[in-house]
């Protein structure tokens, strides 16, 4: 009711949701987002103050355990992905740039992945079982889908304008979506795997009446959820 934001969970069977905040965010940062949880109950995610302007990212144990990440020298950090390693990834500003980061308990700070790009600026929003890492990079308002499979770079970009990843699983399937402006479309929903790339609106029957706009998860059995627009509306 104070417009501020509370990062929680909800297990099967909980009557109501557990507040996170308390456990998560330092006095300094009103705010709190939990952005990703594994299968041993480990979490991650941000806090952050509107007013300073400042973030830190989480990670928070299945003991209720939590660590702060600090930024690379700016006011922003964020960690949006986590596996059952507990290998969780983000990204994190430095004075000029935003540039991905992956994190593991233990570590004494997260590790800059810059060296895998030569575009400056890279957000991480994925981790598979196998440390894959997938996101998108950007410059100039133009963002170019990429992933880090077995420590190699791949560019998932080729033929799709402005796209980028959301998720990934072991099997290496990948989903997210491409802004197609040039086209005549927005935000179209792709998917990924190994060669094989598709607008995944190419899959529905002709007058489905659905658009695809996004996709945002993916289970290791290849289900796909996301969001569109059916018959022109949300």
């Amino acid at each position: 009711s104070d417009g501020t934001s509370h990062a929680f969970k909800h297990a099967q069977g909980d009557v109501q949701l557990t507040d996170l905040h308390g456990l998560v965010a330092g006095t300094d940062f009103p705010n709190s987002i939990a952005w990703g949880i594994n299968n041993q109950e480990q979490i991650c995610g941000q806090t952050y103050s509107t007013a300073t302007g400042l973030n830190q990212a989480f990670f928070m144990d299945n003991n209720n355990s939590v660590t702060h990440l600090d930024s690379f020298g700016g006011l922003f950090i964020s960690a949006y992905g986590i596996n059952d390693s507990g290998l969780v990834v983000g990204e994190s500003d430095t004075p000029d740039l935003l540039q991905a980061f992956k994190w593991r308990p233990g570590d004494a700070e997260p590790t800059d992945l810059a060296s895998y790009f030569t575009i400056p600026n890279q957000i991480a929003t994925s981790v598979n079982a196998q440390d894959d890492i997938a996101g998108y990079t950007w410059l100039y308002y133009n963002q170019w889908a990429f992933v880090i499979q077995n420590g190699v770079f791949k560019d998932l970009s080729d033929g799709y304008q402005n796209s980028y990843v959301w998720a990934l699983n072991s099997k290496g399937q990948i989903v997210g979506a491409w802004d197609g402006q040039a086209t005549g479309y927005h935000d179209r929903a792709l998917y990924w795997q190994g060669s094989l790339h598709y607008d995944l609106n190419n899959l529905l029957s002709a007058g489905s009446g659905w658009v695809l706009n996004d996709a945002v998860a993916i289970n290791e059995n290849g289900l796909i959820v996301g969001n569109g627009t059916y018959q022109g509306q949300p």
